[in-house]
C-alpha cells in the first residue's frame, strides 16, 4: 500500500511539474509575441533591451525567423547599435538560414569587439558561414588579414591559423604570411608538431625573402619576430638571419648615399659571415654571393 502511495505522489508530482513547464512556456511564447509586436509596430521607438529579450526569447523557443526580420527593422532606424546587440542579431540571423545577413552582421561586431573568448568564436563562425556557406574565400582572408589577428589568443579563432597561411601563399601574400608566422612561433607548440604543420609556411617565406624586392618590405617587421622565436637547426637560422638582414638592407637604402649604404652594408656581411661560418661549404658561398647581389 506504501508503495502505490508513493507511486502515485510521484506521477501526480510529474504532472503538476508539467503543467508548471507549461504555464511557463505559454508565459515565455506570450512576452516573446508581445515584444515581437511591439518592435515591428514601433521599430524607431522600441528600445534595445526590448530587442535583446525578444531575440533571448526568439532563441530559447526555436522562432529565429520572425525574430531576425523584425530586427532588420529596428536597425534601419537605430545605427549604432551595441556590440552584444550586433552578436545577437548575427546569431538570430544564422539560425534562420540568412548567411549574408549573419556575415554582415558579425563583420560589425567583430570590427569593434574587443579580444575574448566570445568574440573569438564568432570570428570562426564568420569564417565557416563565408568560407563554407557564401563561398567567400577572399572576402574572408581579408577580413581575417585586416581585424581577425587580434582573436588568436583564443583557440576558436586559431584554428583557421593554417587555412590562413595556405590562402597567402596562393596569392603570394609575404607580409601577411610572415605577420600570421610570428604569432603562431610565439605561442611556442611542441617543436615538432610546429615545423609539421607551419614549416612548410616558414620554408616558403624564407625563400621569398631569399630575393627581396618592394612586396616583401612589408614582411620585414614580422621576420624580425620570427627570428629569435624560431627553433631549428644553426645552419637554417644562420641562413634566415642573413635573409632577414639583408632584407632590412634592402628596405631602407631607398634615397642613401654611397657612404651610408656601405655604412648599412656591414649588418648583412656580418650575419653573411655567420651564416657561412655555420656551413662552410662552396654552396653557402654561392648563395651568399647571389642574394648580396641581389639575385
Amino acid at each position: 500500500m506504501i508503495k502505490s502511495l508513493l507511486t502515485s505522489c510521484v506521477i501526480m508530482a510529474t504532472c503538476v511539474a508539467g503543467l508548471a513547464a507549461d504555464k511557463a512556456d505559454k508565459a515565455t511564447e506570450g512576452r516573446f509575441d508581445v515584444l515581437l509586436k511591439k518592435i515591428q509596430a514601433d521599430p524607431g521607438g522600441s528600445k534595445e533591451a526590448e530587442v535583446q529579450e525578444m531575440l533571448k526569447l526568439a532563441k530559447s523557443l526555436g522562432k529565429p525567423h520572425a525574430a531576425s526580420l523584425v530586427v532588420r527593422g529596428y536597425l534601419s532606424h537605430h545605427f549604432q547599435p551595441s556590440p552584444g546587440l550586433m552578436r545577437a542579431t548575427a546569431e538570430a540571423a544564422y539560425l534562420a538560414g540568412d548567411y549574408t545577413f549573419a556575415a554582415s552582421r558579425l563583420k560589425s561586431y567583430l570590427m569593434a569587439a574587443k579580444p575574448s573568448k566570445e568574440s573569438a568564436e564568432s570570428a570562426a563562425l564568420l569564417y565557416t558561414l563565408l568560407t563554407d556557406q557564401l563561398g567567400a574565400q577572399e572576402d574572408a582572408y581579408q577580413f581575417l588579414s585586416k581585424y581577425g589577428m587580434k582573436f588568436r589568443s583564443f583557440p576558436a579563432a586559431r584554428r583557421f591559423d593554417g587555412w590562413f597561411l595556405q590562402q597567402a601563399r596562393a596569392r603570394g601574400d609575404v607580409a601577411a604570411a610572415a605577420r600570421m608566422l610570428a604569432m603562431v612561433v610565439a605561442d611556442k607548440l611542441p617543436a615538432a608538431q610546429e615545423r609539421m604543420y607551419y614549416g612548410q609556411y616558414l620554408d616558403w617565406v624564407t625563400a621569398e625573402i631569399s630575393r627581396p624586392g618592394p612586396k616583401h618590405y612589408e614582411a620585414l617587421s614580422a621576420c624580425q619576430k620570427i627570428l629569435p622565436a624560431i627553433r631549428c637547426d644553426k645552419v637554417a637560422k644562420a641562413q634566415l638571419a642573413f635573409f632577414v638582414a639583408n632584407l632590412a638592407f634592402q628596405a631602407g637604402s631607398a634615397g642613401k648615399d654611397d657612404a651610408a649604404l656601405a655604412h648599412d652594408l656591414t649588418a648583412p656581411l656580418r650575419a653573411a659571415k655567420a651564416y657561412f661560418d655555420a656551413a662552410p661549404t662552396a654552396k653557402t658561398l654561392n648563395e651568399i654571393v647571389e642574394v648580396l647581389a641581389g639575385g
